[in-house]
């Protein structure tokens, strides 16, 4: 609502709000790609963005 009202147009935005017709051929991952070093780094990463560290 807050998007429409300011005039984005991210509130029609199928990335933003994606329909279940746009969804259909998604499928969720778990993991980051990669083997367990390039998991560890994303996690590390991830946390880093969390706790500001």
């Amino acid at each position: 609502e807050v998007l429409e009202q300011k005039g984005s147009p991210a509130a029609k935005s199928d990335l933003v709000f994606p329909s279940e017709e746009y969804t259909a051929e998604c499928s969720t991952q778990t993991d980051p790609p990669g083997g367990p070093e390039a998991v560890r780094r994303v996690e590390q990463a991830f946390q880093s963005v969390i706790t500001g560290g």
